[in-house]
């Protein structure tokens, strides 16, 4: 499972899980972003329905967000389901993170 650091000139985090899926568009992306992880898109309703967490779709795009607690189930059931993941991790700056 690749772990993407996508480049500081990414100006938030949609628009870093968008280059992040343009790097690895046959994968599920799965954004860090302090004690949480998120989707967006297609990825987020394949979360979503799989391990029956919230999918949000008030948004622009449909978001699925979880806990880091949640993570190792959340890669575990979409692993055995034979989906390949990718794990994007976020620019450092507070300032760009989508849940400020």
């Amino acid at each position: 499972m690749p772990i993407i650091y996508p480049p500081e000139a990414t100006k938030n985090n949609i628009e870093t899980w968008k280059y992040c899926k343009s790097k690895y568009p046959e994968r599920l992306i799965i954004l860090c972003e302090g004690h949480f992880y998120f989707s967006l898109g297609d990825d987020a309703l394949t979360i979503s329905t799989t391990t029956r967490y919230n999918l949000d779709q008030e948004r622009d795009e449909a978001i699925c967000v979880f806990t880091k607690d949640q993570l190792t189930s959340v890669l575990e059931e979409l692993s055995s389901l034979g989906i390949s993941i990718a794990i994007c991790d976020p620019p450092e700056d507070p300032a760009q993170h989508l849940f400020n």
